[in-house]
């Protein structure tokens, strides 16, 4: 796998389950403790999030961190 396309996978799901919850990228960025120009980063696949910023994600989503992986590989693989 290539990174580009992890990245810009994770950031796709991670934007439709923000907007699924309404959340703004700076409420997100407010519920996570992380700056909302790298929410915005990750969303558009520029940036990948360490283990800490995905835990915090998941938390603030309501999400076991383990789906964004799980979600993110089964879409690559459908691809």
């Amino acid at each position: 796998m290539i990174a580009k396309p992890v990245a810009l996978t994770f950031g796709t799901i991670l934007r439709e389950r923000r907007t699924s919850r309404a959340m703004t990228q700076e409420q997100l960025a407010e519920a996570t403790g992380i700056h909302p120009k790298y929410v915005g980063m990750l969303e558009r696949g520029l940036r990948q999030p360490t283990l800490d910023v995905l835990l915090r994600l998941g938390q603030a989503l309501d999400l076991p961190p383990g789906e964004f992986v799980t979600e993110t590989a089964r879409r690559l693989s459908a691809a």
